[in-house]
């Protein structure tokens, strides 16, 4: 039995997007906008994409934390959730956010003042990573996808830098794993249930 933590980036232009609940998408613009709000037009979701994550299929996940860089809108209203797929495609290949199927695990993300120009750290993120790698088609150097999934309750406004604005900026992914002992298959429920697609559809 072994434990390891490891961090992940962001690594292309395409690899980090937003898109907003009418449809529109861009993957270019230097940041990525999560904007929660009642009217679907002014609602944007987020997503970063982590490649050749190196962990085990069923190996135990300690924690996962997302690292963000804040820009100067920094109010946040979001569900994060993960792309429920065994490796997850960049968004010039499937460039959706909100139809993307997602995981059943999923963690809130809501905070005003976070800090403008600040680095934040979202914790809690496990059961979303874990879900992924216990999927039957996961293998070690595959993508996960986190999806930033805007709330619809009221209007709060929060950008992080992209990968276009420098790479040094561009989200960062730890996770704590184990590996090296039997994994409780009993709690494998993406293998039996699968997953489902957002409601974020308009």
């Amino acid at each position: 039995m072994k434990m390891l933590t490891e961090t992940f980036y962001v690594t292309g232009g395409f690899d980090d997007a937003h898109q907003a609940a009418d449809g529109y998408f861009e993957s270019h613009p230097g940041f990525v906008r999560v904007r929660s709000n009642p009217v679907g037009e002014s609602r944007y979701s987020g997503g970063f994409r982590f490649p050749n994550i190196t962990i085990p299929r069923g190996a135990v996940v300690q924690s996962a934390k997302l690292r963000l860089h804040v820009t100067y809108m920094d109010d946040v209203n979001c569900e994060m959730y993960g792309n429920n797929v065994d490796n997850a495609e960049d968004f010039s290949v499937d460039p959706q956010i909100i139809s993307r199927p997602v995981t059943m695990a999923h963690a809130p993300f809501v905070k005003d003042d976070l800090g403008a120009m600040a680095w934040v750290e979202v914790s809690g993120l496990e059961a979303i990573i874990q879900e992924i790698v216990n999927r039957t088609g996961w293998t070690s150097g595959n993508a996960i996808v986190l999806l930033l999934m805007a709330n619809s309750d009221v209007d709060r406004f929060c950008q992080f830098w992209s990968y276009e604005n420098s790479p040094t900026d561009a989200a960062q992914l730890e996770i704590t794993y184990i590996t090296g002992v039997m994994y409780n298959l009993s709690i494998q429920v993406n293998d039996v249930l699968g997953g489902y697609t957002s409601p974020e559809v308009g």
